[in-house]
Protein backbone atom coordinates (compact mmCIF):
# COMPACT_ATOMS: atom_id res chain seq x y z
CA UNK A 1 0.00 0.00 0.00
CA UNK A 2 1.58 3.58 -1.32
CA UNK A 3 1.50 6.29 1.38
CA UNK A 4 -0.75 8.18 -0.60
CA UNK A 5 -3.65 5.51 -0.85
CA UNK A 6 -2.97 5.33 3.20
CA UNK A 7 -3.43 8.91 4.02
CA UNK A 8 -6.33 8.88 1.77
CA UNK A 9 -7.87 5.82 3.86
CA UNK A 10 -6.80 7.85 7.25
CA UNK A 11 -8.70 10.86 6.12
CA UNK A 12 -11.61 8.57 4.69
CA UNK A 13 -11.18 9.99 1.22
CA UNK A 14 -10.53 6.36 0.28
CA UNK A 15 -12.51 3.50 1.72
CA UNK A 16 -10.48 0.45 3.35
CA UNK A 17 -10.64 -2.93 1.47
CA UNK A 18 -10.21 -6.21 2.98
CA UNK A 19 -6.52 -6.37 0.94
CA UNK A 20 -6.23 -2.69 3.00
CA UNK A 21 -6.70 -4.02 5.87
CA UNK A 22 -4.55 -7.19 5.90
CA UNK A 23 -1.73 -4.64 4.53
CA UNK A 24 -1.66 -2.21 7.00
CA UNK A 25 -1.87 -5.16 9.77
CA UNK A 26 0.67 -6.80 7.91
CA UNK A 27 3.01 -3.38 8.45
CA UNK A 28 1.50 -3.41 12.16
CA UNK A 29 2.83 -7.25 12.73
CA UNK A 30 -0.61 -7.48 14.09
CA UNK A 31 -3.26 -10.01 12.95
CA UNK A 32 -5.95 -7.86 10.81
CA UNK A 33 -9.15 -8.96 13.46
CA UNK A 34 -6.88 -6.41 15.49
CA UNK A 35 -8.00 -3.54 14.02
CA UNK A 36 -11.38 -4.59 14.06
CA UNK A 37 -12.09 -5.08 17.66
CA UNK A 38 -12.86 -2.42 20.39
CA UNK A 39 -9.94 -1.02 21.86
CA UNK A 40 -9.04 -2.21 25.42
CA UNK A 41 -6.31 -2.19 27.83
CA UNK A 42 -2.92 -1.52 26.12
CA UNK A 43 -1.31 -5.60 26.41
CA UNK A 44 1.80 -6.17 27.78
CA UNK A 45 2.80 -6.90 24.66
CA UNK A 46 2.61 -3.41 23.50
CA UNK A 47 3.98 -1.65 26.46
CA UNK A 48 7.14 -3.82 25.55
CA UNK A 49 7.12 -3.49 21.99
CA UNK A 50 10.31 -3.82 20.03
CA UNK A 51 9.79 -0.57 17.66
CA UNK A 52 10.43 3.06 19.51
CA UNK A 53 7.65 5.45 19.11
CA UNK A 54 7.37 7.98 16.51
CA UNK A 55 6.36 11.43 15.63
CA UNK A 56 3.84 11.51 12.55
CA UNK A 57 7.05 12.93 10.34
CA UNK A 58 8.46 9.34 11.38
CA UNK A 59 11.30 10.77 13.51
CA UNK A 60 12.24 8.85 17.07
CA UNK A 61 10.56 10.48 19.92
CA UNK A 62 13.23 11.49 22.38
CA UNK A 63 12.83 9.55 26.06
Amino acid sequence: MSFTALSRVERTIRRCDVDDLVAIAAALEIPPHFLLAEPRVPSERAQHSRRSPVTQTGDPLDH
